[in-house]
């Protein structure tokens, strides 16, 4: 009884499926592959240099020579010496990558026809290189000098005498870097 059951059954189910799908049993779907590569470099190189150089001489020398008296007033010299050197140097970079990967593959319509093989390969590489180099050089010679001279057959009567300086040196360098690297990578693979 149970082997008429079985029979029946697979007589039925024989009969309900349709013709393509006993055609062809067992046939896979067809393979597929996805490759994606990116590669970036950045190089990037500044430099900078800057030089200054002063000379300043600041002097009083008042001279007086007389057979007789001397009367002077007062006797001044000024000055405001400014040096400056300023350099700078800098770098900004920036690499964005993106990768997105997708497969869609259908099972076949037969009795054990299998989905699709798929596969999928990303690879993604960076390289950012900097140098940022900076160079501030100055250079101040100053020099100031008060050097009053009185020759008299009588007396020396004189004011003030002075020299009067203000000297400013300075260097300022200033060398930078700035990178950024985004990467991003999707991969979606369905079957049904």
């Amino acid at each position: 009884m149970r082997s008429k059951v079985l029979s029946a059954a697979v007589t039925i189910v024989a009969l309900a499926m349709p013709a393509a799908a006993m055609a062809n049993p067992g046939s896979g779907g067809s393979g597929q592959a996805q490759q994606s590569k990116q590669a970036a470099a950045t190089l990037q190189a500044a430099l900078s240099a800057a030089k200054a150089n002063q000379n300043a001489t600041n002097a009083n020398a008042p001279v007086n020579v007389a057979g007789g008296d001397i009367s002077g007033g007062d006797n001044s010299a000024n000055q405001t010496a400014t040096n400056g050197a300023l350099s700078a140097a800098g770098n900004a970079a920036g690499t964005h990558q993106d990768n997105n990967q997708t497969q869609s593959a259908g099972s076949g319509p037969s009795i054990g026809s299998g989905g699709a093989g798929q596969a999928q390969l990303s690879a993604q590489k960076s390289l950012t290189a900097q140098l940022a180099a900076s160079k501030a050089k100055a250079e101040q010679n100053a020099t100031n000098a008060n050097t009053p001279v009185n020759v008299a057959g009588g007396d020396i009567h004189g004011g003030d005498n002075s020299a009067n300086q203000t000297a400013t040196n300075g260097a300022l360098s200033a060398a930078g870097n700035l990178a950024f690297t985004n990467q991003s990578g999707g991969q979606n693979q369905s079957s049904s």
